[in-house]
C-alpha cells in the first residue's frame, strides 16, 4: 500500500456525541423533567429503601427478640413480602410514599401483584438498584417493565 494512502477504517458505529443521549432521566420515555410523573431521582430512591428496609428489620427484630440466625432470614423476607404487597397493591411502599414516589408500568398503569413479587426479589442483592441506565432505571425496574415516578 502507497504511503500516502491511509488504511481503511473498520466501522464503529455512531460516537458517543453522534448518539442521542437525553438532556434528564425519562425524556426517552417521554416523561416531563419534573414534577409528577418524571423519574424520581437517586437520593430519593435511597432514602425510601432505607426506610422500608429498617421498617422491616426493626419489625422482625420486635418480634423474633435477638435471634441472630433467624433475624439475618427473616428480615429479608419480610422485605419481601412488604414491598411484594404495598407496591402490588397500591404502587408504593411507605418509604415511596413518604418520599413522594410510585412504581408504575411503563404505559402509566399500576404495577400489579406479579411484577411487584419479581421486583421486590430482585432488589433483594441491592445490585440491580445500583446499575441504572440512561432513564434513572435499574435492572430491576428494567427486567419487570416498571418505572419509579414521582406522584407529588
Amino acid at each position: 500500500m502507497p504511503a500516502s494512502q491511509d488504511p481503511p477504517q473498520a466501522a464503529e458505529g455512531p460516537s458517543r456525541n453522534e448518539r442521542p443521549y437525553p438532556d434528564y432521566p425519562g425524556q426517552l420515555l417521554g416523561r416531563p423533567e419534573r414534577g409528577p410523573g418524571s423519574i424520581a431521582r437517586f437520593p430519593r430512591r435511597i432514602l425510601a429503601f432505607a426506610i422500608d428496609w429498617y421498617l422491616c428489620y426493626a419489625l422482625c427484630l420486635w418480634v423474633l427478640g435477638a435471634l441472630d440466625g433467624w433475624l439475618a432470614l427473616a428480615a429479608p423476607l419480610a422485605f419481601w413480602a412488604y414491598q411484594t404487597l404495598l407496591v402490588g397493591f397500591g404502587g408504593h411502599a411507605l418509604g415511596h410514599f413518604v418520599c413522594g414516589m410510585q412504581v408504575q408500568t411503563m404505559a402509566g398503569g399500576p404495577a400489579g401483584f406479579r411484577r411487584a413479587a419479581v421486583r421486590s426479589l430482585l432488589i433483594l442483592p441491592v445490585f440491580p438498584v445500583a446499575v441504572v441506565d440512561e432513564n434513572s432505571r435499574g435492572l430491576h425496574d428494567r427486567s419487570v417493565g416498571t418505572v419509579l415516578v414521582l406522584f407529588r
